[in-house]
Formats: structure tokens, sequence, C-alpha cells
């Protein structure tokens, strides 16, 4: 269900041992939904819902993004946003750095959450979380 070229090649190349056709939202000219959710949980199945409706085919998505303690566990779900519509995430990352930065003692504790959401066309959805540190 993804729109990031990026994501869809590293999901191309973890499903190959699978021996399944990969194929992604733009090999069907569907749009992306809006990711209006609260939670990396909700963003995802947001996506592969839309994705399965539309297609009639199981889909999966992810919605990823990066925690920081100095900054109240943000950017979190808009880590993507912050990046901006070239989705240049040099920027987001210079933009983090310069918030940082301004704290008393900055630490620059972080961690990174990734949601992976499966959907298939009854209506049956899987949703996991995962993070590192």
């Amino acid at each position: 269900a993804s729109h990031n070229k990026g994501k869809i090649i590293e999901l191309k190349d973890l499903l190959a041992p699978l021996n399944i056709e990969i194929l992604s939202a733009y090999d069907f000219d569907v749009e992306e939904p809006e990711e209006n959710g609260v939670t990396f949980e909700e963003n995802a199945l947001i996506k592969s819902t839309f994705v399965t409706q539309k297609t009639g085919l199981p889909s999966i998505s992810d919605d990823s993004g990066i925690c920081f303690s100095d900054l109240d566990d943000k950017p979190g779900v808009y880590s993507a946003r912050l990046a901006g519509p070239s989705k240049d995430f040099s920027v987001a990352m210079s933009k983090i750095n310069e918030s940082i930065k301004e704290k008393k003692n900055p630490n620059y504790e972080c961690y990174f959450v990734c949601s992976l959401s499966l959907s298939w066309p009854d209506n049956h959805d899987v949703t996991f979380l995962l993070y590192t540190s």
C-alpha cells in the first residue's frame, strides 16, 4: 500500500523468498489516503485497508517514525511530514537537531517505531507495532 518507492523495493526484497508477485499502489493508480490517525497503528491500518478496498487484494503497509525524549516523543507519527513535500529526511533531521540544541541539557535519546498492517478483502486486518532504541 506504500507510495514510498524505497519502501516498495524493501518489501519486495523481504518477501522475495515467498515467491509471490508483489504489486504496489502505483500498479493500480491508487492515490494515497489521508493519514489522519494519531498513532502509528492507525496510520498503517488506514493505508492497508484503503488499498485493499480499492484493489480487492491483500495489502501490507507501514507507518514509522522517530521519537525524541527531548521533544516529548516528537516528531513521532509526524516524522515524514516534518521532512516536507519532497520527503527529504535530512531536512527533518536538521529541524530536529535545531530543536534539541535549544534544550538546556540535550541528550538526543530517541527510539524508532514501526507499525505494519496487513489487510485482506474479507475485512480481516492484523497490525503489529515494533519499537527499537
